[in-house]
């Protein structure tokens, strides 16, 4: 999420995001704002994690280019990616790196990869279809998303939906119908551009899976702390925790000082 002329554009990964956690689209959109400062992270796992994503992305690169197939590399800071993304899928390249991918001047990314695949399109007698690399053996939503964004411009610049997308992984490569998932996108993309709307105060950061992963996750477990969140209770899950609001214990105070056993119902 970020502001480019006046006007905010949005990124699949801020729908990725969203989906997994409500409380970081509140973040982003403080930090947009200028209310708040962008934290500061030191965390060599993650930064592993990356730097073994970017290797793997370098061997698939370098596969496609050992198979003998044509590949475009976009410079993520040419001012005029956009228009030379759409000038190589026009020129029927095998292969765009990094292709660069705006839908409707409100939505931007940059896909891994955009393959040529067999089939007419207006753009001639092939069309392209969009493939990101992940480590993960496990393909989750917000991937699925994200290559549903790419795929959504890459049908509108050749004139038709691409008819599948896919994730390239350790183990292999899964692939997706377009139009499986395209329903389920759309609705993401409202919810985001409804929440980003509505007033969000009373959106409060209940941990979630994401949180290891996350930016924000310094600043999300200090305000738990402060408030003495149940959460902290060892292998205390989303189910107890409602169960023990629901008795009006809502701090690790309160429910040190509670009769033992509690009263489940």
């Amino acid at each position: 999420m970020k502001t480019e002329n006046g006007k905010t554009i949005f990124s699949p990964t801020d729908l990725a995001n969203h989906l997994s956690c409500n409380y970081i689209t509140v973040l982003n959109k403080k930090l947009l704002k200028g209310e708040i400062q962008k934290p500061k992270i030191e965390n060599r796992v993650l930064d592993l994690l990356r730097e073994k994503g970017l290797a793997f992305e370098k061997g698939f690169l370098d596969k496609l280019v050992s198979d003998g197939l044509t590949v475009v590399q976009i410079d993520q800071k040419d001012e005029f990616a956009e228009e030379k993304t759409i000038q190589a899928m026009k020129n029927g390249v095998d292969v765009i790196f990094q292709a660069r991918l705006v839908e409707k001047g409100q939505w931007a990314g940059w896909s891994d990869f955009v393959l040529k695949v067999p089939g007419a399109s207006d753009l001639g007698n092939w069309q392209y279809e969009v493939l990101d690399t992940k480590l993960s053996t496990e393909t989750r939503a917000g991937a699925i998303l994200q290559i549903s964004l790419y795929s959504e411009k890459v049908g509108a610049i050749q004139g038709k939906m691409p008819t599948e997308m896919h994730i390239e992984k350790p183990d292999g490569r899964s692939s997706y119908r377009v139009d499986d998932f395209m329903a389920y996108f759309r609705l993401a993309k409202k919810r985001l551009m409804e929440a980003i709307e509505l007033d969000q105060s009373q959106i409060y950061p209940e941990p979630t899976l994401h949180c290891d992963i996350c930016n924000w996750f310094l600043v999300c477990n200090k305000k738990r702390r402060q408030d003495d969140h149940l959460s902290f209770v060892a292998n205390m899950g989303k189910s107890q925790i409602k169960e023990v609001k629901r008795q009006g214990i809502t701090k690790l105070k309160e429910l040190a000082t509670a009769p033992y056993p509690l009263n489940f119902k």
